[in-house]
């Protein structure tokens, strides 16, 4: 249901300029005008955006471009803006040379055939044509606000978030706080070359440090985000 790969071999500009104009040519077949971008903290993702926003401008359609954020929040874009259809430019719990695209196309993520048709048509070269907008927007503060606006927590926590210098590092301790809890950061400054554990918060060697930090915090329980912040680890 993704695209993903090695940056600096599989990702080169032109496949990715490709892509981006077949995911826009298919958004306009299915009445898509609007896409939203969003990408991780990855070395790769600032070229890629680049790539993609191009490519997707130059097929015609608009682009709403809500900058460095977790996966959840192209997501959530894609239900709270003009934008149906989206991309979110990650190389999800992958290594830092690894990056990649999720796929939203009106409101559904890709299937199998889907996404075949992406391929095949990146190497038809068939692209629609025209002249698309870009919108810059932040969407951070209408998710968290919305996120606080549904849920009370009963008593304080106190909270390590371990972001794993991942997407998640500028949100995650935010929202937490906004919902009254204690927070102790670890690992929330965002670097993509992810220089403290692994963004794959299924190999648990990588929880090591949450484990310790839990324990001399004395905290409520500890959270760890994998590298675009759509699975985690308690």
């Amino acid at each position: 249901y993704d695209i993903r790969g090695v940056a600096d071999r599989d990702l080169d500009d032109e496949t990715v300029y490709r892509i981006g104009s077949a995911i826009a040519t298919i958004a306009g077949e299915m009445g898509e005008q609007t896409l939203a971008l969003g990408y991780d903290g990855r070395a790769s993702s600032g070229r890629l955006r680049g790539l993609l926003e191009k490519a997707l401008l130059r097929a015609g359609r608009d682009v709403v471009d809500i900058g460095l954020v977790p996966t959840p929040l192209l997501y959530f874009a894609t239900h709270r803006s003009e934008a149906g259809s989206g991309i979110m430019i990650t190389g999800s719990h992958s290594p830092a040379h690894y990056n990649g695209m999720k796929i939203v196309l009106k409101g559904q993520t890709l299937s199998e055939g889907a996404i075949d048709r992406v391929r095949d048509l990146a190497q038809s070269g068939q692209f629609s044509t025209g002249r698309g907008r870009l919108i810059q927007r932040s969407m951070v503060s209408t998710y968290i606000d919305e996120v606080v606006s549904d849920i009370a927590i009963a008593v304080p926590l106190k909270v390590v978030v371990d972001a794993g210098n991942g997407a998640t590092g500028h949100i995650a301790p935010a929202l937490l706080e906004e919902l009254g809890c204690e927070v102790i950061p670890l690992n929330c400054e965002v670097d993509g070359s992810f220089p403290n554990r692994s963004p794959d918060t299924g190999d648990e060697a990588a929880l090591a440090g949450l484990v310790e930090a839990v324990k001399a915090e004395q905290a409520d329980f500890g959270v760890a985000y994998d590298g675009d912040g759509d699975r985690l680890a308690v």
